[in-house]
């Protein structure tokens, strides 16, 4: 009995100490990338040498220095940048398997039992799952190569109007995948998020509109569409908020 009370004991501290591992790594994972990857942002200016690297235009890309730091970065994008989505992606695949069986054994469950090995494995893994869906339990990921994504348009897009322009292709295909999925198990947050990412996408065409030099009544007309826009939506976000809060204080 002593020998399953310390397995239970050193199962449970294990995996406490790999949500705690997960939640400081999601958390540092877009800064750190960034500072990864900037290491490869380099340009080039009329009559200097080489291209200079834009955090620190003395170094010269490539050379000297600059080496050493690409080579570190490059470890960086294996071990953490790519690592930590393929890691986090491994770990739920195994997680899955061990409560939920395999592909074969899960088609053979019934419904009611789908369901409670679901919880299970929510139960345990609630850092990566909890406010999904079950049939999107690596959505947490989804949005973690969104901000990676984010982070390599910002990046690697030096001028204005290309930056513009492949955001809003991406924050298209983020808005289309996620009116398609329905990633959350509740329905106002997925009605939120798909707002949040639809008005992300207007701001964005706005913006084109405003930097391509279209005549002034479509200017005004985009400017005050997305000024509404956003308006409407804190507003929306922020009586959400205090309605539920009165719920909660009416309920106590």
């Amino acid at each position: 009995r002593r020998v399953h009370g310390d397995h239970g004991l050193a199962s449970s501290t294990g995996s406490s100490m790999v949500r705690t591992l997960a939640v400081v790594l999601f958390l540092l994972y877009p800064g750190t990338a960034t500072v990864v990857l900037r290491t490869f942002q380099c340009s080039t200016f009329p009559g200097v040498r080489g291209s200079r690297l834009d955090v620190d235009l003395d170094i010269v890309c490539y050379e000297g220095p600059h080496k050493a730091l690409v080579a570190a970065a490059v470890l960086g994008l294996v071990i953490y940048v790519a690592g930590i989505p393929a890691g986090s992606f491994l770990y739920l695949l195994t997680q899955r398997a061990k409560h939920l069986g395999s592909w074969t054994e899960r088609a053979a469950l019934s419904p009611a039992e789908r369901a409670s090995r679901d919880a299970l494995f929510a139960a345990h893994n609630m850092f990566f799952v909890a406010g999904f869906r079950p049939a999107s339990w690596y959505w947490e990921l989804v949005i973690l190569l969104r901000k990676i994504s984010l982070v390599c348009i910002v990046v690697f897009v030096h001028q204005p109007l290309p930056q513009l322009y492949t955001g809003a292709v991406f924050f298209s295909v983020c808005l289309v995948l996620h009116m398609h999925m329905m990633p959350y198990a509740s329905a106002l947050l997925n009605r939120v998020e798909g707002s949040m990412l639809l008005l992300t996408l207007f701001t964005l065409l706005a913006a084109i509109i405003f930097d391509v030099g279209f005549d002034a009544q479509w200017t005004r007309a985009a400017v005050m569409l997305t000024l509404t826009g956003n308006g409407m939506f804190f507003t929306w976000i922020i009586n959400l908020f205090l309605n539920r809060k009165s719920r909660r204080v009416r309920q106590q």
